[in-house]
């Protein structure tokens, strides 16, 4: 068998090998991905410097906000489930994860669930990358003082 691996920026590039590998693939984020909906709310990221687990987006303030977190997959990857996780607090916030035409940005619901529940019944699964972007959020209000999101995961197949 010979390899035939393509430089790029003087590395190895083994995009090409990746992507088309089939089977099961995730794609994660840790909780410093999700952003405020509104730049004027003001939240803060907490680490707690004990460990070198804990690097989540945390809300220490009363306000109620919205967050978002943009995701990124392969053009044609099917997507078979998606969950948000975080404390005990956000079993009560409801996540989204959202595709949005480039053509109208009016968001389309592919998967729905509260905090630390799977959703794997996701609508409009098929990644289009050359017509959508995508991105978890949750709605203005859901994330409550002290609520704390510990990171996102996407189950998808190629």
């Amino acid at each position: 068998m010979t390899l035939n691996f393509n430089t790029l920026f003087g590395q190895r590039d083994v995009r090409e090998t990746a992507t088309a590998t089939v089977g099961t693939k995730f794609w994660s984020c840790s909780g410093w991905c999700f952003h405020p909906n509104n730049a004027n709310e003001i939240v803060s990221t907490e680490i707690d410097w004990n460990t070198t687990t804990r690097h989540s987006f945390f809300n220490e303030n009363d306000n109620l906000i919205g967050l978002f977190a943009t995701v990124n997959l392969p053009h044609g990857a099917v997507v078979t489930g998606a969950i948000v996780y975080g404390n005990a607090g956000t079993s009560n916030a409801t996540w989204i994860l959202h595709r949005v035409p480039f053509a109208t940005a009016v968001a389309e619901t592919m998967a729905t669930a509260s905090a630390g529940t799977e959703d794997t019944t996701i609508s409009s699964a098929i990644i289009d990358n050359s017509l959508y972007g995508y991105h978890f959020h949750f709605a203005n209000g859901e994330i409550d003082a002290n609520d704390e999101i510990f990171g996102a995961r996407i189950t998808y197949t190629i």
